[in-house]
């Protein structure tokens, strides 16, 4: 009896693209493209809207005091004037680049690294398929994968004017999380963290220690200064190019948490409320210091008094700005 024949399938390799969004929290939005569909300037502005509408859902605060500040590779998409019109109409700021930047390849990203282990060897029969082995490596994550690499941050120090190379410029070696950091849809809990840098500082007139506060050191009704390279007024569209400062003081944390939005669990204990009329920190200052003078010592000295948080706008009376 003669053998039937079967025909054997025929294998042939094809791209499925996709654009994935994410923060130190997690992925927020991806999208899958159509077969034969490329990244343009509108796809892309499509993208944005949809990442923002998730992300003001998942991570609201983000989108208050801690403003999206989005890194994108240089993809033409991504650096066309008609992109950078529209990514002022929403307000996005976002990472300036040179023209080429080497370090901004996404496939040398650790999270497509590790994509490409997760699917090595493997063999998909659809595009379905493939979008399902996708959202499986993503809920297989840890919790602590999207969070930023502390050996892949670089410091700054004695920089005053971000356009100038008068500053030293330090690696991070290490970093010690607070060991109750968790990231809710409300708010980042704890986020601070300390870093061990790849040698010691050397002193000058514009590198200098500063003065932790013992238990007893009262604050209150006290001029603070908060410092930061952030936006100057809400909604401005890029942030200051100089370090600058503003004065505040202390306000009460019962009449913080009176609020609507700044309840108790906003507002715990381990965290103070700061404000003056018209001035406050803004986004992009977060993690800068809150330090002043001692009013008992009179030795000159300053003392850290807390770290910038978050806040809802900038300079609203009724939303202190919140501090460490």
């Amino acid at each position: 009896m003669p053998t039937k024949s079967c025909p054997k399938r025929k294998l042939t390799p094809k791209k499925l693209l996709v654009s994935v969004w994410w923060t130190s929290a997690g992925v927020v939005h991806y999208s899958f493209l159509k077969s034969g569909q490329t990244i343009t300037t509108d796809v892309y502005y499509q993208q944005l809207q949809t990442m923002l509408e998730k992300l003001a859902v998942k991570l609201p605060t983000l989108v208050n005091r801690s403003t999206p500040l989005l890194l994108h590779d240089n993809a033409r998409p991504h650096t066309a004037q008609q992109t950078a019109t529209k990514l002022e109409d929403l307000q996005l700021e976002y990472l300036r680049h040179p023209p080429y930047s080497p370090d901004l390849a996404p496939t040398d990203n650790h999270f497509f690294r590790n994509l490409d282990n997760f699917l090595q060897g493997k063999k998909f029969n659809s595009d379905g398929a493939v979008q399902i082995a996708f959202k499986d490596f993503i809920d297989s994550r840890p919790n602590d994968f999207f969070y930023v690499h502390f050996r892949d941050l670089t410091v700054y120090v004695g920089m005053h004017d971000r356009l100038e190379n008068s500053f030293i410029t330090l690696r991070v070696v290490n970093g010690i999380k607070h060991p109750q950091f968790t990231s809710n849809a409300v708010r980042d809990i704890n986020d601070i963290a300390v870093l061990t840098l790849n040698k010691k500082l050397k002193f000058t007139e514009k590198v200098r220690p500063i003065c932790l506060p013992n238990q007893v050191m009262d604050f209150k009704n006290v001029p603070l200064t908060v410092a930061g390279w952030g936006k100057t007024r809400q909604g401005a569209l890029t942030s200051s190019r100089y370090l600058l400062e503003t004065k505040v003081q202390i306000v009460d944390s019962d009449k913080c948490r009176k609020s609507s939005i700044y309840r108790d669990n906003l507002v715990p204990d381990t965290m103070m409320c700061a404000y003056s009329l018209g001035k406050d920190a803004c986004q992009g200052d977060s993690g800068g210091p809150l330090f002043s003078t001692h009013r008992i010592t009179h030795n000159k000295k300053w003392y850290q008094v807390g770290i910038v948080s978050w806040g809802i706008d900038c300079a609203m009376p009724d939303y202190p700005g919140k501090y460490y």
